[in-house]
């Protein structure tokens, strides 16, 4: 997942440690140079104060150095050594030439010095170890540039506290995103935010003005379709019935009248599923959870639907154990209407429907099934999609319909967080339609990760 926390933190402390690090290269080459430069001064120093020992070229010296192995020097008369000290060797450590120069000798890499004195004819020859140079030369340079690179890590640590500081407007805004509610489209006002969010601020309100305009215009299209559409329904269903009658007296034939009844009818079905549909829906829908007695439930919507049962002398058996139920009441039982409409579109007459309630893995589950025709395998992924029907409007049931029974059912599960299973059932032959309801879930519906379709 992108951050912009992570990414600021990891740049500028990219950076900081880039500057730092060539920071100390450049300093330790300096460093080296000025080095370099002293010990040189150091050496000539040194050569100045060998002039005041006194030589004799008839009898040549020693000098023992005691835990200064890092230096050493000679004193040539002409051709001739008359003083060095005991880590050189009897041959010059270096040309008889005035400067500084590199030499070799007695194992080591030395920088030698020579200087010659006109007065007594003699050649000093001052040596430094050049590893001792360097070795000192790096301490100094670590210890000066140590506390830096050990400040780096605290450094990242005041960034990241820093720029969280400074990103706190953003995830002020983010809370106050996730406090509004699904119909909520009132402006975000915020206090002491910076000049830079001003604008996403500004653009965010002006998107929820515009939503919320059309949200408005699309609950107030549902609700006056409905009553608008609804009345002159009622009026055509009555005017049908009366033609009918009066066809019926005359001894005419009342074939078309029926047909044109039966296309009112399922036009009020449509109307009738559309705004159940849209009462459902998780944007405009206000849940209102409670626990309840689904066998109870069950039990009421067998009672409401019964005279559609009794016109095909369908059978209907319930076996319900005492399972509750944390959720919307009313939905639910819509839930279970448009079960019960749909097995009792899609089986023959004399058909049977059995219903049960229980926990299954300790869910409270609800489980229907029917002795009709049930649904190919295939079609199960497909039957929960709004207005879809399967062969289209020539089912072969040659029951009138509109696709968006099923459809509410799988919206008013995810609203639940449930889980449907569809399979032919074993005992009656037709479809099987299991619903796992989340007895764990929040008090409030998952609008992103709703229930699933499961292949039994």
């Amino acid at each position: 997942m992108n951050s912009i926390t992570r990414f600021l933190v990891s740049i500028i402390i990219s950076v900081l440690t880039l500057v730092t690090f060539s920071a100390a290269i450049r300093g330790y080459n300096v460093s080296m140079s000025k080095a370099s430069y002293l010990f040189d001064k150091d050496l000539q120093l040194m050569a100045d104060t060998i002039r005041s020992l006194p030589t004799s070229k008839d009898n040549p010296q020693l000098i023992k150095l005691h835990q200064q192995d890092h230096l050493a020097f000679q004193i040539w008369h002409h051709d001739q050594l008359v003083l060095r000290t005991d880590n050189t060797p009897n041959t010059a450590i270096g040309p008889l030439e005035k400067g500084f120069y590199e030499q070799n000798f007695s194992g080591k890499r030395w920088r030698v010095y020579a200087t010659y004195e006109t007065k007594n004819e003699r050649f000093i020859l001052v040596a430094q170890s050049i590893d001792e140079r360097f070795s000192v030369a790096e301490q100094l340079i670590v210890a000066a540039m140590s506390p830096l690179i050990i400040s780096i890590p605290f450094l990242a640590l005041l960034i990241f506290f820093l720029i969280g500081a400074g990103l706190k407007p953003l995830r002020k805004l983010s809370d106050r995103l996730d406090t509004k509610k699904s119909d909520d489209f009132s402006e975000v006002r915020l206090t002491n935010i910076p000049v830079e969010l001003n604008p996403v601020v500004s653009k965010l309100n002006s998107l929820l003005s515009r939503l919320g305009a059309s949200y408005q215009r699309e609950r107030r299209f549902a609700s006056d379709a409905a009553h608008e559409l609804r009345t002159p329904l009622s009026v055509l269903t009555i005017s049908l019935h009366n033609l009918a009658n009066e066809l019926q007296e005359q001894n005419l034939d009342t074939a078309q009248a029926k047909a044109l009844n039966k296309g009112v009818e399922r036009m009020g079905h449509v109307i009738e599923q559309m705004l159940m549909l849209n009462r459902t829906n998780p944007d405009t829908f206000m849940q209102q959870f409670s626990t309840f007695s689904l066998d109870a439930l069950v039990r009421e919507q067998i009672g409401d639907f019964y005279p559609k049962l009794e016109e095909k002398e369908q059978t209907i058996e319930f076996y319900g154990q005492n399972v509750r139920l944390t959720g919307d009441e009313t939905s639910v039982g819509i839930l279970i209407f448009n079960l019960l409409s749909n097995a009792n579109k899609y089986i023959p007459v004399h058909g049977k429907i059995v219903l049960s309630s229980e926990y299954r893995e300790q869910q409270p589950t609800l489980i229907i099934e029917d002795s009709g025709p049930g649904i190919p395998e295939q079609e199960y992924e497909h039957v929960f999609q709004r207005f879809y029907r399967i062969g289209g409007d020539r089912h072969n049931s040659n029951e009138s319909g509109c696709g968006l029974g099923l459809a509410i059912v799988k919206q008013i599960c995810d609203l639940h967080q449930a889980r449907i299973e569809l399979s032919r059932s074993e005992s009656l032959g037709g479809l099987r339609i299991t619903i796992f309801f989340n007895e764990n879930a929040d008090s409030k519906p998952n609008y992103e990760n709703g229930g699933s379709i499961v292949k039994a």
